[in-house]
């Protein structure tokens, strides 16, 4: 059959039957093997799918990252759900990308206890990378972030771009936090940070540039300038607006930190009192939010047929309350220090 536009027909030899009754990948060995064959056949417009089987732990060794270079999609699955339990945990990295025009995309899969960086994406940037209700847990880094350092391969050249939306990022540990940019642009969207230590949640260098909205900071630590830092050196940072923090530390900012070139860093409040983000931290969601449906190719896996069972659920951080009429999007994306809320109070009390 064929997938979204994508070529799907091809054999791949290594993978085995699943317990929800389709084909995917049960050993680490077996998908690396397969990704190496199908990397060097996809193009940009025939992309190859790597399907780990529902409740699989795949186990890489140490330096036995699997390097994807072409369009490539790895999914969680035949739908895509973190709910059905796919993780790849251990090894030094789990995935480098790299080449002039990678597109890679991952859905629902949860890395874990890399040792360096979970994944290197180090491609051009006329590629782009996507990561979809993923989650990064318990990973470290050495020379590069926790869970994804965005690098490119020469100095002084663009990166790739990245995009994360509906991901969580917990119990991370470097020092160039659990997310760096170097060089490149990425896009940050309804995701939670919660417990990362050393670097914080997110760091910038150079030329970068940082969109970031209706995400969640929770309890990290950085011994560096914020919990988020920018980077003086012409890094830029865009706030969609909706974002919150609580019990964050931080050397100078317990929000985001915009460097100041050896100075005195300025520091930019969130702009929520509650996290309105859709996702707890350390329980799946529920209904993964997936690309619209096109009637050629389309970068999301196919939508599960039917209601799925919600996972039970925890709470960090508190409920969400009703937010007022008025919206934050309509105010600089700069500076933003009074909520809606607030700014409304203050509005009355003026009348009065």
């Amino acid at each position: 059959p064929t997938t979204h536009g994508f070529d799907s027909t091809r054999d791949l030899s290594r993978a085995s039957s699943c317990s929800d009754g389709s084909t995917g990948y049960a050993t680490w060995e077996a998908m690396a093997q397969d990704a190496l064959e199908l990397d060097i056949t996809a193009t940009t417009t025939t992309k190859q799918i790597l399907q780990i089987c529902p409740g699989t732990t795949l186990i890489p060794g140490d330096n036995e990252a699997i390097i994807l270079t072409n369009s490539m999609e790895v999914r969680c699955g035949q739908y895509g759900n973190f709910e059905d339990n796919c993780i790849v945990s251990g090894g030094t990295s789990h995935f480098i990308i790299a080449g002039e025009s990678a597109n890679i995309n991952f859905y629902g899969v949860s890395f874990r206890e890399a040792s360096n960086s979970s994944i290197r994406a180090l491609a051009d940037p006329d590629s782009s990378v996507k990561f979809l209700d993923c989650e990064f847990y318990g990973n470290e880094g050495d020379d590069g972030s926790a869970g994804v350092d965005v690098r490119p391969q020469l100095d002084g050249a663009r990166a790739v771009n990245t995009a994360f939306e509906s991901c969580n990022f917990v119990n991370n540990e470097s020092y160039h936090g659990v997310l760096s940019v170097r060089n490149a642009s990425t896009t940050v969207q309804k995701c939670k940070f919660h417990s990362n230590s050393l670097g914080g949640a997110i760091v910038t260098y150079f030329e970068s540039d940082l969109t970031l909205s209706q995400s969640c900071f929770t309890e990290n630590d950085s011994e560096g300038d914020g919990i988020i830092s920018i980077s003086g050196d012409s890094s830029q940072y865009h706030s969609g607006g909706n974002n919150y923090g609580r019990s964050n530390n931080a050397h100078d900012c317990e929000t985001v930190s915009i460097g100041n070139d050896g100075g005195v860093p300025m520091c930019l409040q969130f702009e929520m009192l509650e996290c309105i983000s859709e996702k707890i931290i350390g329980a799946p969601s529920a209904t993964p939010i997936l690309p619209p449906p096109s009637s050629t190719e389309t970068d999301g896996p196919t939508p599960a047929p039917g209601p799925k069972t919600s996972a039970p659920t925890f709470t960090l951080f508190p409920p969400p309350v009703p937010t007022p009429a008025a919206s934050c999007n309509s105010l600089p994306t700069y500076g933003v220090i009074l909520s809606c809320a607030q700014m409304s109070l203050l509005f009355w009390m003026f009348l009065s």
